[in-house]
Parts: structure tokens; C-alpha cells; sequence
């Protein structure tokens, strides 16, 4: 369910900020799988699901990742440190995953 709303947030967070090719990579393969499914979500996160799927069509490109723990490792660190990014610029700095 976490990593569904932080999703959701990511998503929403970069059309606020005027993106449009977006890239999310997640270390749960669950909502990976999800999100690129066709189907109807039925599941206890079907709700949030289907709120990722209506706003991504907002995108030009839109592109979704699986990475290990490990290679997620960077933004993992951050959310355990709770760091807060007061410039969209600092989200560069951090780099790319292998997926995008």
C-alpha cells in the first residue's frame, strides 16, 4: 500500500511540476506489475491504481521500472532520512535508474 501512494504522489509531484516523460521505478513488482496491466485492479490498492493509470495518461511518455533494493538504494536512504527537497533541481543530482 506504501509504495502504491508513493506512486501516486511521484506521479502527481511531476505534473505539478510541469514534466512530461516521467520514469518510476519501484522495488515492489506488485504495483510494477499493476500499473502496466490492462486490466481492472480488484485488489485492496485497486483505487490508488487506477488514480496512477488516469494521470499518467497526462504524460508524453510515461515509463515504469522495476529495480532491486539494492539499485533503489539512493532514494531508499533519502526516505529514511526524511530529506526534504526544497529545489525539483536537486532530484537530478540523484541520477537514474537502469530502467529509464
Amino acid at each position: 500500500m506504501a509504495e502504491a501512494r508513493a506512486c501516486l504522489k511521484a506521479v502527481s509531484f511531476a505534473k505539478e511540476l510541469g514534466f512530461r516523460d516521467v520514469c518510476v521505478e519501484g522495488d515492489t513488482f506488485t504495483i510494477i506489475k499493476k500499473l502496466e496491466s490492462v486490466n481492472e485492479d480488484r485488489s485492496i490498492i485497486g483505487t490508488i491504481v487506477q488514480e496512477i493509470r488516469q494521470k499518467i495518461h497526462r504524460f508524453r511518455r510515461f515509463q515504469v521500472g522495476f529495480v532491486t533494493r539494492g539499485a533503489n538504494a539512493t532514494v531508499h536512504g533519502l526516505a529514511m532520512e526524511r530529506i526534504n527537497f526544497t529545489d525539483a533541481k536537486e532530484m537530478e543530482k540523484i541520477g537514474r535508474g537502469r530502467n529509464c
